[in-house]
């Protein structure tokens, strides 16, 4: 098994092999609303993120072969919660199959715009990937909720329809590693 610093083995092993959009427990609220995941989500962590230039969607690309991956933990590990203020850090895991043809763009085709187009803008290099335009949420394959303050402990919900039952409940002392159906 890779071992990613920081990373609890658990959670790596439910990342592992997915695409995933990171986002705030108030931003997933949003999404939920819209019936899709937005570029321009107003409480946007990184409003000079090289993806929203051009109305995309920012992604975590776990899905190559674990030999083949080259992970620096420290550029994307901010995005289980800590860093971001938020008791819970939600991730919706993204089916590649529910999006249109040809609107995932991988972390290395992304690195290479960003290199010519990108500027000051910002990028996580080998992790990041794009969705063009909003990702329906019927693309949503699952979600991952992760305590911020403690990333061994999770909660995977098998249907984003759980979800409205789930997050407005939530609370430090009710997270427990397990999954929903």
């Amino acid at each position: 098994m890779l071992h990613v610093d920081g990373v609890p083995d658990e959670l790596w092993e439910v990342l592992r092999g997915h695409l995933w959009h990171a986002t705030s427990s108030t931003n997933a609220r949003s999404i939920l609303d819209s019936k899709k995941i937005k570029h321009d989500i107003p409480e946007a962590f990184y409003c000079d993120a090289f993806v929203r230039s051009f109305g995309g969607v920012s992604l975590f690309d776990f899905r190559v072969p674990p030999n083949a991956l080259q992970l620096d933990p420290s550029s994307w590990r901010g995005w289980l919660g800590r860093e971001k203020r938020a008791p819970v850090a939600v991730w919706f895991r993204i089916d590649v199959n529910a999006c249109a043809q040809d609107s995932i763009i991988e972390p290395a085709a992304l690195f290479g715009m960003w290199q010519c187009y990108g500027g000051n803008l910002k990028i996580l290099p080998a992790v990041e990937a794009a969705h063009v335009g909003p990702v329906p949420i019927d693309a949503i394959a699952s979600v991952l909720l992760i305590d911020a303050f403690d990333s061994r402990r999770f909660l995977q919900l098998e249907h984003v329809a759980l979800m409205h039952c789930v997050l407005p409940k939530f609370s430090k002392g009710n997270l427990n590693a397990r999954r929903y159906r």
